[in-house]
């Protein structure tokens, strides 16, 4: 009886890891995504601990946004890590869903045909986009990474999407294209508005079952580890009140084009400003309290930030 019990718990062990295997990542999955902006950077993504939501079985994404800016002389400025809102999957035979506003949606499906489509979120707009985001199946193909074959599907986003996913997407390791591991924001504008999204670039993915997928051949995390990284030992500006309640005031160690912005601990832009003056003040009543920062470019591109505290 209980070698028949030991049995039973071992194959459904097994059973569970194949099917993880054949569908998703394990459980030490590790993803690399490099950005472009105002700055340049990467998304280091990494799974925690499974949760429970909604009687499910998630894994929970722990993301880190690593910020570099550059200087003259080909040096960087490392900026402040920033840790992202954790996000969570559930997986079904071949389908991936992520958790967002209390809903599950399908992520990627790689039972998926041709023309397939279905929603990836529908409570969120902006841009004249509709409150729908929909992809769709372009392609579909079997390709072999690290001596393994893995189904891939190629998405694109429906036209009026506020979120969308571009590009291949493969089991047991996502997105490999110009694209972040989960549907980012797109604009649906008219020529007159000009809209800047951050640019994703797949550079790496690690777990056990794929080992290091690094098709691009350089370091991970190249800017932190081989670039001219230039310590932030002086600033380009002062600050003051700080903590502030009312009015920032900012005054700059040299005359011309500035550019202020203040973020979140998100790594949101909450504000931003320009000035061509000796000094600025900036409004910050109507903030939340809470911790921001500070960051300012002149005209020859040196970067500072500093942290403050609303009141």
């Amino acid at each position: 009886m209980k070698a028949k019990l030991l049995f039973t718990i071992i194959l459904t062990f097994l059973s569970v890891s194949l099917s993880k295997a054949q569908s998703w990542v394990q459980n030490d999955a590790v993803w690399h995504y490099d950005y472009y902006m105002t700055g340049y950077g990467f998304y280091k993504v990494s799974l925690g601990n499974d949760t429970i939501i909604a009687g499910r079985t998630c894994q929970r994404y722990i993301t880190e946004k690593h910020q570099f800016f550059p200087q003259p002389g080909n040096v960087f400025v490392a900026g402040p890590v920033v840790d992202y809102p954790q996000r969570f999957t559930s997986v079904s035979g071949d389908t991936v869903f992520h958790y967002e506003n209390d809903t599950f949606y399908t992520l990627f499906n790689f039972g998926a045909s041709v023309g397939d489509q279905w929603v990836i979120n529908d409570n969120y707009s902006h841009f004249n986009c509709d409150s729908v985001s929909k992809v769709k199946v372009i392609e579909t193909d079997v390709l072999t990474i690290n001596g393994t074959s893995r189904r891939a599907i190629r998405l694109t986003t429906i036209e009026g999407s506020p979120k969308g996913i571009e590009g291949w997407v493969v089991e047991n390791i996502g997105p490999i294209d110009a694209q972040y591991l989960f549907p980012t924001d797109r604009a649906c504008y008219d020529s007159t508005m000009i809209v800047d999204f951050e640019t994703h670039n797949f550079k790496c993915f690690q777990d056990t079952y794929t080992n290091l997928y690094n098709p691009s051949g350089v370091d991970c995390e190249y800017l932190k580890n081989h670039a001219g990284i230039q310590e932030q030992t002086s600033s380009i500006f002062k600050h003051y009140p700080n903590p502030v309640n009312g009015v920032l005031k900012i005054e700059f160690k040299s005359n011309g084009n500035h550019e202020v912005k203040i973020t979140d601990l998100k790594g949101k832009t909450v504000i931003q400003e320009y000035s061509t003056n000796e000094k600025a003040e900036i409004d910050l009543s109507r903030m939340l309290k809470g911790v921001y920062f500070i960051h300012v470019i002149n005209e020859q591109q040196e970067y500072s930030y500093k942290r403050i505290v609303k009141l």
